[in-house]
């Protein structure tokens, strides 16, 4: 049906968007709290920036549908192809920043935090205190 394909459609960009932006968040915290170890991270923040991003991904995925595109299921291919996919010039411009958003920032963001997270490591190894990580070295 094209109500379940629509749902379908955009469930399917929103959940591949949302697991690119929650290993940047899962890198990010683990950076954050090697580096400020004693510092907590607070989960009501956690939990509104997730929040904000469903939002924003979901708000992104549904821009063809405002446009009239729909998906449909078919028997060929057993499963659900999006037919009428013209939209206008704007909101293809739209769908390339919300695509940027969700693919191409978090990509420099989790290398970053993976950087600072191997330089906390090397310059003072977990577990150990003072003189033993000097010692290491």
């Amino acid at each position: 049906s094209q109500v379940f394909c629509n749902i379908w459609a955009v469930m399917w960009m929103v959940l591949s968007r949302m697991s690119v932006f929650l290993v940047a968040m899962l890198s990010i915290t683990r950076a954050y709290s090697i580096t400020c170890p004693f510092r907590i991270i607070s989960k009501n923040l956690i939990r509104a920036v997730i929040g904000a991003a469903f939002l924003v991904h979901t708000l992104g995925s549904t821009i063809p549908l405002w446009y009239g595109s729909d998906n449909q299921y078919t028997k060929v291919v057993a499963g659900c192809n999006d037919y009428e996919r013209i939209v206008p010039d704007a909101a293809v411009t739209a769908m390339e920043v919300f695509d940027s958003i969700g693919i191409t920032i978090p990509i420099p963001i989790i290398f970053l935090s993976f950087l600072q997270t191997v330089v906390q490591l090397v310059k003072k190894p977990v577990g150990m205190k003072g003189r033993e990580a000097r010692s290491r070295r």
